[in-house]
């Protein structure tokens, strides 16, 4: 290991838009549906706003998972703001998957895109992951790893963690100030 700080990082909502590539692909195959706009939503749990309920879970795990996680694009920016983050950390991408195969399809993707890091730890818990920070999009994720004290959880900015009130930054460039400026 890289005798330097790790620094946890989320891949979906945080570098990967996984919603934009659920959405696109979800209207692919119900155009006639109605899906409440993501500036809208108010947490991560994504049945409240597909009319197929919790047939969303099946839809993006099962039945399309290639077409939507290896077509995610990045968000803007986030490549810049990896790769910067990785001349001075090890980088960890700390996800959460719902199975193997998504894991799978994630490392993938983090491959596809170019994105640097150091180590992959996919795990349901982030609160095992050990490091400095954690950049994370998910309110109870967020909630688990304060609690544990496990890092220091940052919350970065999307409309369904708008409740969280803890440390939150909107762009990556305020994530890279925080952890850089950090005693």
């Amino acid at each position: 290991m890289r005798n330097r700080k790790s620094i946890g990082v989320d891949a979906d909502g945080v570098i990967r838009n996984f919603p934009f590539s659920l959405i696109r692909t979800y209207k692919k195959y119900y155009p006639d549906h109605k899906i409440v706009p993501l500036r809208n939503w108010k947490n991560y749990e994504l049945h409240h706003y597909f009319p197929i309920k919790i047939g969303i879970t099946r839809f993006y795990s099962e039945e399309h998972p290639e077409e939507i996680y290896l077509g995610s694009p990045r968000y803007v920016g986030a490549l810049k703001f990896m790769n910067e983050l990785n001349e001075d950390f090890n980088v960890v991408i700390v996800t959460n998957q719902p199975n193997k195969h998504l894991e799978y399809l994630t490392e993938e993707w983090l491959k596809l895109f170019s994105i640097p890091f150091y180590d992959f730890f996919p795990t349901p818990d982030k609160t095992r992951f050990k490091g400095e920070f954690i950049l994370e999009d998910a309110p109870h994720h967020l909630e688990a790893i304060l609690s544990k004290r496990a890092a220091i959880p940052v919350c970065f900015g999307r409309p369904w963690n708008r409740n969280w009130q803890g440390l939150r930054v909107n762009r990556y460039k305020s994530f890279l100030e925080l952890i850089r400026n950090h005693k």
